[in-house]
């Protein structure tokens, strides 16, 4: 008989419970990390006036929608994202958030491996609450590989 993992890999996170971050005007629940850095999910509660533009990065994600809705941008295919939607994005796929964004949307960001989680933590730490300074977002994106296009060069 195999084993599936051990006590001291098992973990287990309540409703409003997890590391919380918070990442361009998001707040975000970190709710699994392995020690590994193999995988991350995150809750995330979109807010109605927030939108991420057309980017890509070197982990894949999979977003699974619990409430809400939204449209993304997947490469060239727009996404009408509502309740039970579940959206996979290669590694390196450019994609954006677009509006109008429903009240109480959240989903689940299924990362592997885990860097988005580190790239959050480093917004987080970085970047205070309010207006962004864009020049420092740019270097943090750049420092965890991820690229920022212009909405116009992606079709969105």
């Amino acid at each position: 008989m195999s084993k599936i993992g051990t006590a001291a890999q098992a973990m287990s996170v309540g409703v409003d419970a997890g590391e919380s971050l918070y990442v361009l005007g998001e707040r975000i629940a970190v709710k699994a990390c392995d020690a590994a850095g193999s995988f991350a999910m995150v809750e995330v509660r979109k807010q109605r006036e927030t939108v991420a533009p057309p980017h890509s990065h070197p982990w894949a994600e999979t977003y699974y929608f619990l409430s809400g809705g939204m449209n993304m941008l997947v490469g060239e295919q727009r996404i009408a994202c509502v309740p039970g939607t579940t959206v996979n994005i290669p590694p390196g796929t450019v994609h954006a958030f677009l509006g109008p964004v429903l009240d109480d949307t959240r989903f689940l960001s299924v990362m592997a491996p885990a860097n988005g989680v580190d790239f959050f933590r480093d917004i987080d730490r970085e970047i205070p609450p309010g207006p962004p300074d864009l020049a420092k977002v740019a270097l943090i994106a750049a420092r965890h590989g991820l690229k920022v296009f212009p909405r116009a060069a992606v079709g969105g």
